[in-house]
């Protein structure tokens, strides 16, 4: 039999509608809406149009029914985590959502250390104090607008906020809900009201919507948005919410530990575990204990991706219009390789604007010769992305006490087969790359599992395998690869005092 379901992906970036066609064991997939995400400012604060992603998700799913053949009956959406919108007690939209990248939470993350003193969060919800969690921003909302407080009856994260615009149910699904440092570690845990005493958050607690699995039905699109909109009554999936939870669904590993490296605007590498590993090493390592799909933790760390690459590219295309990945990576594959190196996790590169400008800064201040051009500029990223994997692979690798001889790189990063390649030499470890829509399939295939098409994590990762080829990169060079992670470890150290508190994701 043949069953088909539309999987809405949002990216911090950009947003797709894919048309997810599953028939014999094999899926098939259609992009059949793109469209950009880029937050705006608004009054000083940097707001996702929210609505405007509204009427594009409505737009996807009009062009993926119109497909023709055997019509959609499910669909669902997974975005970035952490963000969040208020609705009030008549159910309406208080205001558009901030983006996790304003500056309304700077210096808020001192503030919660001095309430709940080093690791004490950690210890409660197994996530590491990062300068965008829910909860310091809530700790902003509460500072800088405290009279919004009183009139939000209900907060609800990006794409659970999305669903309620389709369904008028008001849930969290869990995997999302676990990016806000508000939730109880573990695969069940639920909110931790400590959690919110301890950061004079109390008032929020009955705020928050009542939690749910990711692959729990809320039921079909309401008869007004069907009406409006034109589309049947799709049934929404809360699927694995959070895109890096979705992404690692459809990972195609046959082997316990497998590392997955999902390489977004975010790159996030890790593993899953059976129960959230809270030992104070992997905090001070930076680690996160999320809840995945099926009662899993993923203990991962979170890089700043390829958003310096993508901002790059956004500012070069005012300077000069239109450009082609393709051809940006000609250049960086055909620049000198090692001739400067950065932090991506720095705090100089956090907020979007002139990043070749930035980088060339960085460069500057850490005494290197700055990158001149595109190719060099995005070369530099490249390699320095590679060399943070390795950082943080080594580090999991060490803490863990496995051998981590495989890394499963998917997302749109494993297009760029030059990322590819200076993973798998910078690491030292064979690469496999794809799915590159991994959200999207992670997506669909909960939708397929929800419904009882799929019966198991397992089956659905069968159909990974069976569907999608990946493509093996074997390390090169690894004694000159090693020479310059020594180079960049030199370079970046004077600067780690700069690093923005481990960003994430997201992805």
């Amino acid at each position: 039999m043949t069953h088909r379901g539309l999987a809405v992906d949002l990216g911090a970036g950009s947003g797709r509608v894919l048309l997810g066609t599953l028939t014999d064991g094999r899926l098939n997939l259609e992009e059949v809406h793109r469209f950009g995400n880029e937050p705006v400012w608004v009054h000083g604060r940097l707001c996702w149009d929210i609505l405007g992603l509204y009427r594009e998700i409505l737009q996807g799913l009009r062009q993926g029914v119109a497909r023709g053949g055997p019509l959609p009956t499910t669909m669902g959406i997974d975005t970035w985590g952490v963000d969040f919108g208020f609705i009030d007690a008549r159910g309406h939209l208080l205001q558009n959502p901030v983006c996790y990248r304003d500056s309304r939470t700077d210096g808020l993350a001192d503030e919660s250390l001095r309430r709940c003193g080093e690791g004490f969060l950690f210890g409660l919800t197994g996530l590491p104090d990062l300068f965008f969690n829910t909860s310091l921003q809530l700790m902003a909302v509460n500072s800088q607008e405290p009279a919004l407080v009183g009139l939000v009856d209900r907060l609800l994260f990006t794409p659970d906020l999305l669903n309620y615009f389709l369904t008028g149910v008001a849930r969290a699904e869990r995997t999302i809900a676990g990016t806000s440092q508000l939730l109880s570690a573990g695969a069940r845990g639920g909110w931790s009201s400590t959690v919110f005493l301890s950061l004079g958050l109390d008032a929020w607690f009955q705020k928050m919507p009542e939690l749910i699995e990711p692959g729990t039905v809320l039921g079909p699109l309401t008869l007004e948005v069907a009406d409006k909109a034109g589309l049947p009554r799709l049934q929404v999936v809360a699927v694995a919410g959070h895109d890096t939870e979705s992404s690692l669904l459809a990972m195609p590993a046959l082997s316990e530990g497998a590392v997955f490296l999902n390489v977004g605007s975010w790159a996030i590498l890790g593993l899953e575990t059976d129960e959230p590993i809270l030992d104070d090493r992997f905090r001070l390592a930076g680690f996160s204990n999320e809840a995945g799909f099926g009662g899993v933790v993923c203990l991962l760390k979170n890089i700043m991706g390829l958003w310096l690459a993508q901002e790059s590219k956004l500012t070069w295309e005012r300077e000069g219009g239109p450009l082609e990945w393709a051809d940006l990576y000609r250049q960086a594959a055909e620049a000198p390789g090692f001739q400067a190196f950065v932090d991506p996790d720095d705090a100089l590169f956090v907020a979007p604007g002139e990043m070749p400008q930035r980088i060339k800064e960085y460069c500057s201040r850490t005494g290197q010769t700055p990158p001149e051009t595109r190719g060099q500029v995005l070369r530099c990223i490249l390699e320095s992305l590679a060399f943070c994997f390795r950082e943080a692979l080594e580090a999991l690798a060490t803490l863990s006490g496995k051998n981590l001889s495989r890394v499963h790189l998917m997302g749109g990063g494993c297009r760029g087969e030059l990322l590819c390649q200076f993973t798998a030499d910078a690491c030292g470890r064979v690469v496999e790359a794809g799915p590159d829509e991994a959200s999207g399939t992670g997506n669909l295939l909960a939708q397929f599992l929800a419904t009882g098409t799929l019966t198991s994590v397992d089956e659905a990762r069968a159909v990974v395998r069976d569907s999608f080829q990946t493509r093996i990169y074997e390390p090169r060079a690894t004694e000159l690869w090693a020479q310059a992670y020594a180079q960049f470890q030199r370079a970046t150290k004077a600067t780690m005092s700069m690093r923005a508190p481990n960003p994430e994701l997201a992805v």
